[in-house]
C-alpha cells in the first residue's frame, strides 16, 4: 500500500511540474492496496501511457471497470468524454474509480477502454514515427482537402486500426478463493493467470494469451515492475503453440505484465488506400488488441489487522 501511496504521489508531482511527456496509450488499472477488509473502500486509478503503471496522460475515451465478486454479483463503473458519464475523480493523469467492499472474497477487476480508431499518415519517409495522427477511421478522413504542404511524394497511410485495451487486477479480501484468479473473464483480447496470484513476485509465473477465448501462439509478453521504463525492460518472452509463456517474477511488488496485437496478420490486413504518386505503400488496415495484468504481493492480510 505504501508502495502505491508514493508512486501516485511521485506521478502527480510530475505532472504537475511538466516534466513527463504526453504520449500514446495503453491502459491499466492499479489498486491502491490488494488486501480490503469487508466494509473497505477500494480505490483503482487507471493510467495511460507506454510506460509499465506510471500514466503520462489523463485517460480518455470510453471506459467500463466491472468489478466482479467472489459470490458472482457485479458492480460497474463508467467513464464517458463523449457523453459526460463520469463515476470517476481526477487525480493528475490518473482517473481514481471507488468501489465499496460489501463482500468477501477475491475481487476481480476487469477495464476496458477504447478511444475509437486512429490511423497513421507517414507524411515523409523513411520517417515512420512523425506525420499526422487522426482519430477517425480511414474512409472517415477527407485526404483531397487535406493541406499536404511539406509532405513527400510518396507518402502514404501506415495504418488505421481502432484500439481496444483491457486490463485486469485483484483484490483479496478474508476468505478469498485465489483459484478464481486462474479463470478467463471473457475479454476478447486476454492475459490469464495460470499460476497462483499469491506467488507473484516470488519466481517464474505462468500465463496464457487468450484471442477470442482461444490460445495465441507467438504474442509477445513483457513483464517488468511498476515504474520500469521501457528501455529497461528484461523480461520478453514468447507464448507458444497453447498461449502460454513462463515469466520470472523474481522480487516482491507490483507488477505489470503486456502484450498486444501490434500488426498481427491474423487480426489486420493490407490493403490499397490513398497514398502519394511516388508511393507503393499497402495500408495495415484492422484492430489492435492490448492488455495489462497488475498483480501484486499483498493478497494476504497483513500482520496486526
Amino acid at each position: 500500500m505504501h508502495e502505491t501511496y508514493f508512486f501516485i504521489a511521485t506521478v502527480c508531482l510530475l505532472c504537475i511540474t511538466g516534466l513527463l511527456p504526453a504520449s500514446a496509450h495503453e491502459s491499466w488499472a492499479i489498486p491502491e492496496t490488494s488486501w480490503v477488509n469487508t466494509g473497505d473502500m477500494a480505490y483503482f486509478f487507471v493510467g495511460s501511457s507506454h510506460l509499465f503503471g506510471t500514466s503520462e496522460e489523463l485517460p480518455a475515451g470510453y471506459m467500463t471497470l466491472d468489478l466482479h465478486h467472489q459470490d458472482g454479483s457485479v458492480d460497474s463503473k463508467i467513464s464517458d468524454d463523449v457523453n459526460g458519464t463520469q463515476d470517476c475523480k481526477t487525480m493528475g493523469y490518473y482517473k481514481v474509480f471507488e468501489f465499496p467492499i460489501e463482500k468477501s472474497g477475491l475481487n476481480i477487476l476487469d477495464l476496458y477502454h477504447t478511444e475509437g480508431t486512429w490511423t497513421h499518415i507517414v507524411t515523409n519517409p523513411p520517417d515512420t514515427e512523425g506525420g499526422e495522427w487522426i482519430n477517425k477511421p480511414v474512409d472517415a478522413i477527407d485526404l483531397d482537402s487535406m493541406n499536404k504542404t511539406g509532405w513527400a511524394d510518396d507518402w502514404y497511410i501506415e495504418r488505421s486500426y481502432p484500439k481496444y485495451v483491457y486490463s485486469k487486477t485483484f483484490i483479496a479480501g478474508p476468505d478469498a478463493d485465489f483459484s478464481a484468479g486462474n479463470k478467463p473473464q471473457g475479454q476478447e483480447w486476454e492475459i490469464v493467470p495460470l499460476s497462483n496470484i499469491t506467488t507473484a513476485g516470488t519466481g517464474p509465473f505462468e500465463v496464457q494469451v487468450l484471442y477470442k477465448g482461444k490460445p495465441f501462439e507467438g504474442a509477445a509478453v513483457k513483464a517488468a515492475k511498476v515504474g520500469t521504463p521501457e528501455k529497461d525492460i528484461t523480461i520478453n518472452e514468447t507464448s507458444n503453440v497453447e498461449g502460454k509463456v513462463t515469466l520470472n517474477l523474481d522480487a516482491p511488488g507490483k507488477w505489470v505484465i503486456k502484450s498486444d496485437t501490434g500488426t498481427d496478420a491474423r487480426i489486420t490486413t493490407l490493403k490499397d488506400e490513398a497514398r502519394g504518386s511516388a508511393s507503393t505503400e499497402k495500408s495495415i488496415i484492422g484492430p489492435v488488441y492490448r492488455y495489462a495484468l497488475v498483480l501484486s504481493d499483498e493478497y494476504q492480510k497483513p500482520e496486526g489487522e
